[in-house]
């Protein structure tokens, strides 16, 4: 199983069940790829279908429990244009998860996966870039207030790391590889 297929979709059914044409709509995967890695899933126990769409299971929670329990919120097809790095982004804000001293191999990471480009931020009385603590709305004015009111609760220390591309497929791959990388996903070992 390819990790950032499966993460894409974890990161959308944290919030609630969805039918497969919504997660490939959502997630920018082809079909036939996201009904392969969803069997494959469901015969691992990690999702559930029903009529009301694909949930987790229980398992699925704990194995993917790190991650699960960090999401704040989560949001694809995002449009921050004022960043210039592309038509689409897709970001998650992550509470009580602490960034790797070095963060660009987090971002190489975005780019391996097909973005064109990516951006980790900090909460902290305003929504910063991570590594230099430079406010965002210093360059990026509109951004930072659809990212304040896309992700309206917002705590200090919370990160949101943004994936960008001018498709949503690149963009959800590249923003699911910088999880796979933080989050030390290996699902060879699971």
């Amino acid at each position: 199983m390819q990790s950032e297929v499966v993460i894409s979709i974890i990161c959308l059914l944290s919030q609630h069940p969805l039918g497969r044409r919504t997660l490939v709509e959502q997630t920018g995967i082809t079909e036939s790829t996201v009904r392969t890695h969803l069997n494959k899933m469901k015969s691992l126990e990690w999702v559930e279908f029903a009529k009301a769409g694909t949930s987790l299971t229980q398992t699925g929670y704990e194995i993917f429990s790190e991650l699960l329990n960090s999401i704040a919120s989560f949001s694809n097809q995002m449009k921050l244009n004022d960043l210039k790095l592309g038509e689409v982004a897709c970001a998650i804000q992550l509470r009580n998860v602490k960034l790797p001293d070095v963060a660009w191999p987090l971002r190489d990471r975005a780019l391996q996966g097909g973005a064109s480009g990516a951006v980790l931020l900090k909460y902290h009385n305003g929504v910063t870039f991570a590594d230099t603590q430079d406010p965002l709305d210093l360059i990026a004015p509109d951004s930072t207030r659809t990212l304040e009111y896309n992700f309206f609760d917002l705590q200090n220390d919370d990160l949101i790391l943004i994936a960008f591309s001018d498709q949503l497929g690149p963009a959800s791959r590249g923003l699911a590889r910088m999880l796979v990388q933080l989050f030390d996903i290996q699902l060879d070992k699971k």
